[in-house]
């Protein structure tokens, strides 16, 4: 029963390990839209249970105010969580809202606690396993257009083309995801790379352009024959412009690393349809260029046109991040890989869900109990089998005992309570009774054969007696043979030493 035992607390331990088990990494689905006044860009559907917001009164940027956040539509199965921080910001910089990613907590003065951000109370909550998330912005200029990913605790595998360069993140938490731009070339036959003099940007999925320095935005104007329109800060494009742009189709390759120069670098190639965009503004509809120029090294950025082409994964429970080239399969299935937290030997894959779990604990609690009841009814049983072994010899030994009378033997009491004797019955229904047997040795009487065999009480000074069987079996020590009757049943005993005693052994015939 032991193998039993040790089998149930095997599944005892492996359910409980799968009960604690981490999280799957969690996807959240584009809206299936294409939004913006700046280009088609994917876009992700957070729903906010009530539309009046109750609103802090802080001054800033933004109407801050409580509320409660689904992601995705309602009904959608994913997290919502109440008293989340909503802000409104009324300036048009921005056409699109904006989910913010980093888990670091909005400070208010006139709060004494920090209030958590939608990716800290993800993880707070179970429902990621790390705090991490894996994010490309989609390219609507694909054939058929591929919308954008999302993954929070983990990354889709089937949107990362290679392996890309892992980083630690930067020291200013407000420009973590910082990257060397080393250089900026592109593919038309004779050309020169537009940026050689390698620089620090930031990856901000809030802005559409590339944000570069002046030389660099002249180098691109010398090129592609962009004009800077003072007014609107953009390249617009006129109708010649767009259509050579477009005939030459070129591609351009972003070398990034570590530094400004050297060490491990990875490439990431832009054709020239994900800078094909254009400016919506009332009713007026202009082709541009996305690329703005910068005032100072802080507003180095590379925007959402970087991140159609690229795929960025951060890790902040190690504090680093991964910049690869994107990927655009055709199947459009999933392959979502966890980020566990450090220290952690499961694989890295999708966990089970938890009604995989929930089933497992359930099964692995049933064949517990099972193993149990079956060690219970063994117990009993074996209970049961040693009491039945214990009466049985009770009442033998019963059997044997006599009163003094060497051919009455006591039986049990009736139920009346009256004691019966009777007598062992024999071939010629003479009593047979045991020899007495030393401390040491007990002679036994086989009966193996129709004629049995009766053995001498054995002395001090030999180790047996036999008593002689024919011509063929002689006694060791001098003694008188006797033959005791032979029935045709069972071998006659021979009589006790008490019996003897003043009688004249004689041999029976």
């Amino acid at each position: 029963m032991q193998p039993a035992i040790l089998l149930a607390y095997a599944l005892l331990m492996a359910a409980a390990s799968l009960g604690q088990g981490h999280a799957p990494p969690l996807s959240f689905p584009p809206s299936q839209y294409w939004d913006g006044n700046d280009g088609p860009w994917s876009s992700f559907h957070v729903s906010l249970d009530t539309y009046e917001e109750s609103k802090l009164g802080l001054t800033g940027n933004a109407y801050y105010g409580f509320d409660t956040l689904q992601l995705g539509s309602e009904g959608s199965g994913l997290p919502n969580f109440t008293n989340q921080i909503i802000a409104g910001i009324a300036t048009n910089d921005f056409w699109l809202g904006s989910l913010g990613l980093s888990p670091l907590p909005i400070n208010f003065t006139s709060y004494d606690s920090p209030i958590p951000s939608l990716l800290t109370r993800l993880r707070n909550s179970s429902y990621i396993p790390s705090t991490s998330w894996g994010y490309t912005a989609g390219a609507a200029y694909k054939e058929p257009p591929m919308f954008g990913s999302l993954t929070f605790g983990g990354y889709d595998a089937v949107r990362i083309e290679d392996t890309g360069i892992s980083l630690p993140f930067w020291t200013d938490q407000s420009r973590d995801l910082l990257v060397g731009l080393q250089s900026i070339t592109y593919d038309t036959l004779g050309s020169v790379p537009l940026m050689t003099n390698g620089i620090y940007t930031f990856i901000d999925s809030m802005v559409a352009p590339m944000w570069l320095p002046l030389d660099v935005c002249r180098a691109f104007e010398q090129a592609f024959g962009l004009v800077w329109n003072e007014t609107s800060e953009l390249y617009i494009l006129n109708s010649t412009t767009h259509a050579n742009l477009r005939a030459q189709n070129p591609s351009f390759t972003l070398t990034i690393g570590s530094g400004t120069s050297g060490g491990n670098t990875t490439s990431i190639t832009l054709p020239y349809a994900a800078f094909d965009l254009n400016m919506t503004v009332g009713y007026t509809t202009e082709p541009y260029f996305p690329l703005k120029r910068a005032q100072n090294s802080t507003q180095y950025t590379l925007g959402r046109v970087f991140l159609q082409e690229a795929y960025v994964i951060a890790d902040y429970d190690r504090k680093n991040f991964k910049v690869a080239q994107a990927a655009f399969p055709a199947s459009g299935l999933q392959k979502l890989e966890a980020i566990l937290p450090p220290g952690s030997m499961m694989p890295k894959k999708a966990g089970l869900s938890k009604g995989v779990v929930a089933g497992v604990v359930v099964g692995a609690a049933v064949i517990i109990s099972l193993l149990l009841i079956a060690l219970v009814l063994w117990i009993r049983r074996r209970r049961a089998s040693k009491a039945t072994q214990l009466a049985a010899g009770e009442a033998d030994v019963h059997a044997h005992l006599h009163d003094g009378d060497a051919g009455i033997y006591e039986k049990p009491a009736g139920i009346d309570g009256t004691r019966h004797f009777e007598k062992p019955a024999g071939a010629d229904g003479m009593p047979r009774h045991e020899m007495l047997g030393s401390d040491m040795f007990r002679p036994e009487l086989p009966a193996v054969d129709k004629y049995g065999y009766s053995e001498l009480q054995v002395s001090e000074r030999s180790w047996r007696a036999e008593l002689s069987a024919g011509d063929k079996h002689k006694s060791r020590v001098a003694a008188t043979v006797y033959e005791l009757p032979a029935g045709d049943i069972a071998a006659a005993e021979m009589e006790s030493a008490c019996s003897r005693k003043g009688k004249q052994d004689k041999p029976n015939k």
